[in-house]
């Protein structure tokens, strides 16, 4: 990616430890990483390094504070469902998770603070576009087999019964379509920190972000993941509506859609579209099997037990009693923490959307919102936010917390070729 801006000096040890910590992550989740269990270890030596490189310019600002109570609630709500309020019948399976959310949380707190006291969100951008597209080119190519035919990939996913799901290589199909989302929204934020520079790179820029983007598009259809499709679409026409809020079609979108609105509902409910979707997901089970067993074990306001989403697994479940599989993560954090654990998970999301909301408006706030929005649908079929299960929710995290501790802002620097552009973040 040789459009990819020249690295400030300052930033060249995180640039290159980052790039590996997480090209080693994304690696080891697609099968392509050897010596995985040495490897993957990384991320200790990462979280110290990253320590150290902040210690020295440690302080606190008052646009940093949101996203620091942010990180706050949630190592709150790890420590308190993790090592105090716990299930004695799942009581190891709750500590390791909870070590593991630990980790996360240390690694993402350690990657935002350097982010945000350097003012680096450009430079974290570029840098996490760059691993995720590598990572995702070079699974395209080892598992090129899986490849479908995409028109085909996406009638089966919507109109055929029966699906034929790959993963190039990921654990499941859900975890493809995770990263293939994610490094599709982060090609817009990308090109919105890159489109104003200088103009025989502009070419360069839209070809390189196209190709990969239509790689990454044939992934992502050949998942057959309906909510990582969907998903990827709502982030996609946010965005777009964003930007043409003074053109023609906004304004003919702007009364359409609210009067088509009650003839769609009215569709959905006269052919029972809702229960065909919400029965042929499987997320039905989610809480019909679930909600008796927390209703046994479980308590109102603490849950049932802090552990990750694979517990629940229907032939694998960790409560010793028959579950079914928890991919709602609305859902998981209820029945997991209870009514406590969601107050403190609806806080931080409360706290974000405020902040988002209440961002300067321009094209990058219009990304990130697209994200956000997109994110939280996502996250009703998915466990794919505030975890470690999948690496895009560490950059997703990363990201917004970042992008709302700042004003964002795309301004020209001269360098000593009088030709490059600075992307970063004025407190």
């Amino acid at each position: 990616m040789s459009f990819i801006l020249q690295i400030r000096k300052k930033d060249s040890l995180f640039v290159m430890l980052y790039c590996v910590t997480m090209f080693v992550l994304l690696l080891d989740q697609v099968g392509l990483l050897p010596l995985a269990e040495i490897f993957r270890k990384i991320k200790y030596v990462y979280i110290i390094v990253m320590m150290v490189l902040c210690l020295g310019r440690a302080r606190i600002a008052k646009a940093w504070l949101p996203s620091i109570f942010i990180f706050i609630l949630l190592f709150i709500h790890t420590i308190l469902f993790g090592f105090v309020i716990t299930n004695k019948i799942v009581a190891g399976e709750t500590l390791e998770h909870a070590a593991q959310m630990l980790v996360y949380l240390v690694m993402a707190f350690v990657t935002y603070y350097y982010i945000i006291i350097n003012d680096s969100l450009g430079v974290f951008v570029d840098a996490t576009y760059m691993v995720s597209s590598l990572q995702m080119l070079l699974t395209a190519f080892y598992y090129r087999s899986q490849f479908v035919n995409p028109l085909w990939g996406l009638y089966q996913t919507f109109a055929g019964g029966h699906r034929y799901k790959v993963a190039f290589g990921f654990v499941h199909p859900g975890y493809l379509s995770n990263a293939c989302y994610f490094t599709l929204i982060l090609s817009i934020i990308f090109w919105e920190i890159h489109k104003h520079e200088i103009n025989e790179k502009k070419k360069q820029i839209i070809l390189g972000i196209c190709a990969i983007d239509g790689v990454i598009v044939m992934m992502l259809l050949s998942s057959a993941q309906r909510s990582g499709i969907l998903a990827t679409v709502i982030a996609l026409f946010i965005y777009w509506i964003t930007l043409n809020k003074n053109k023609r079609i906004y304004r003919f979108l702007k009364v359409i859609i609210p009067l088509a609105l009650p003839f769609i509902i009215i569709s959905f409910r006269v052919n029972d579209v809702w229960n065909y979707i919400w029965d042929n997901s499987n997320r039905s089970l989610n809480i019909s099997v679930n909600y008796p067993v927390f209703r046994e074990i479980g308590n109102l306001w603490t849950g049932m037990g802090f552990v990750e989403s694979s517990g629940f697994i229907k032939d694998n479940s960790v409560f010793g009693i028959t579950t079914s599989s928890l991919d709602m993560y609305y859902v998981y954090i209820f029945f997991t923490t209870g009514i406590i654990g969601c107050v403190i998970i609806g806080s931080a999301l409360i706290i974000l959307t405020v902040c988002i909301y209440k961002s300067p408006k321009n094209e990058f706030r219009n990304a990130i919102s697209a994200l956000y929005i997109s994110i939280l649908f996502f996250a009703f079929w998915q466990c794919n936010l505030f975890t470690y299960r999948y690496v895009s929710s560490f950059f997703v995290q990363v990201l917004l917390l970042s992008a709302i501790s700042c004003k964002c802002t795309i301004r020209s620097t001269a360098n000593r070729l009088g030709r490059n552009l600075y992307a970063g973040c004025k407190q």
